[in-house]
């Protein structure tokens, strides 16, 4: 149907995500084969010496400030639809928290994401994201100043996941299960449990 190699072993990762259902089984694989087929690029294997990628680094910081502009401007728009829907814009507090999302981690709990950090390598990281970082105040001149902002974004997280209302989980669910579509090893329960975990707190949801 798919025209792709599908082994048993996958079929039986889908079967156990949709409970053994079939027919919700034909669906998730349909639509993930066809999530491959229109994003191909975000399951292929990518060679940097591949002429097209090449050309892209090519282009070097041009391109990269290029992309944050671009990206400026459809936040700008989205952030107007927003405060004319009356469910507020987006502020440079939701983009400290997003990059947080990227290097906070890293920095506060490498351990528990299976990483092991040098200050070498963590001054490097700081480095590749200070760029962005300036511009929304979250990233500092070291390491350790943007561990230490890191921390105290991670507290205010941490208030807002004790009182989390309950849309809350409905929310994060229905994201889960539609990022499941590009990673078919993502566990919802366990994926919000583990945000629980690194927060040192229970998941208390049902």
């Amino acid at each position: 149907i798919f025209n792709l190699y599908t082994d048993d072993f996958l079929i039986l990762r889908f079967l156990r995500v949709c409970k053994f259902n079939l027919e919700k089984t034909k669906i998730r694989i349909k639509n993930h084969y066809k999530q491959r087929s229109d994003l191909p690029e975000w399951h292929m294997n990518k060679d940097p010496f591949l002429p097209k990628l090449q050309e892209l680094l090519d282009m070097g910081f041009a391109s990269m400030y290029k992309t944050i502009n671009v990206i400026h401007r459809k936040h700008k728009m989205s952030s107007k639809r927003s405060e004319k829907a009356g469910v507020g814009g987006i502020y440079q507090r939701d983009m400290a928290i997003t990059q947080f999302a990227f290097i906070g981690y890293v920095l506060i709990v490498p351990k528990s994401i299976g990483l092991c950090n040098n200050p070498q390598k963590e001054e490097a990281l700081n480095h590749f994201w200070r760029v962005i970082g300036h511009i929304l105040n979250l990233c500092r001149k070291t390491a350790a100043e943007t561990r230490e902002l890191c921390q105290k974004v991670s507290h205010i997280l941490t208030e807002y996941l004790y009182n989390a209302p309950s849309e809350f989980y409905q929310m994060a669910l229905a994201i889960l299960d539609g990022l499941w579509y590009m990673d078919i090893t993502l566990d919802k329960h366990a994926f919000l449990k583990f945000t629980y975990q690194l927060r040192g707190i229970e998941c208390e949801y049902s």
